[in-house]
């Protein structure tokens, strides 16, 4: 859970640094959530990765908890990936 954790702290680091450098928010969630500032930002995108994580990580003797918890570990590592090439 904590790489999960981790990898979601350098998504918002570097949509950030991105959006400094003049780049765009595809994502029309968090383009929203940006309006609201980058603080606000950075802690709803927390809120909204620990509170399903607490929920998988409660239920992780199911397969479909664990199935979950892997799935988010590859979508976030491949978006952390692709920011990286962005750089």
């Amino acid at each position: 859970m904590g790489l999960i954790a981790v990898l979601n702290s350098l998504d918002s680091f570097f949509t950030l640094l991105h959006l400094q450098s003049g780049g765009i928010e595809l994502n029309p969630v968090a383009e929203s959530m940006l309006r609201t500032g980058r603080l606000s930002f950075v802690l709803l995108k927390a809120l909204l990765i620990i509170v399903p994580l607490v929920v998988l990580t409660m239920h992780k003797n199911f397969k479909l908890a664990r199935v979950g918890i892997w799935s988010a570990a590859g979508a976030y590592g491949v978006l952390v990936l692709y920011h990286l090439s962005l750089l």
